[in-house]
């Protein structure tokens, strides 16, 4: 393989985009084990600070989640402006990244920069599914 021959798991593109991002993405859990086991860095973000687990979130990717933060990866971690992989799953709809995330201790009410949250964007992208369980999470946190 690629890795046994000193193939670089840090590489980047000039943004800053990893292999183990690119394998996030694209909901390639093998890959990712492959990579983190081979000291990929689970927490590195590109240029505009997105990880590996926001990508993973972004695409709907539950097993890539449970993966890295069984790697450790840090479910609280955000990108430049305090966008978080919640975030991430509330805007695209990913019901099941949301309770896979909250069940890790993902902050329901934590806000970005301007003040929003993985609540507003499940409301603006009209995601009622996201919404009730975020909602839920709440109730039952209490």
């Amino acid at each position: 393989s690629l890795i046994n021959h000193k193939a670089n798991v840090a590489q980047t593109k000039n943004n800053g985009f990893t292999a183990l991002m690119s394998a996030s993405l694209n909901g390639h859990v093998s890959c990712i084990d492959s990579l983190i086991n081979h000291k990929a860095d689970v927490a590195q973000a590109d240029s505009n600070g997105i990880t590996s687990l926001m990508y993973a979130s972004q695409d709907g990717h539950v097993s890539c989640i449970e993966s890295l933060i069984n790697h450790k990866a840090n479910v609280a971690q955000t990108k430049n402006n305090g966008f978080t992989a919640l975030m991430s799953a509330s805007l695209n709809g990913h019901v099941s990244c949301i309770d896979s995330l909250i069940n890790h201790k993902a902050d329901v009410a934590q806000a970005n920069s301007d003040g929003a949250t993985a609540l507003t964007y499940a409301s603006e992208e009209g995601h009622v599914s996201c919404i009730d369980s975020l909602i839920r999470s709440c109730s039952d946190q209490k």
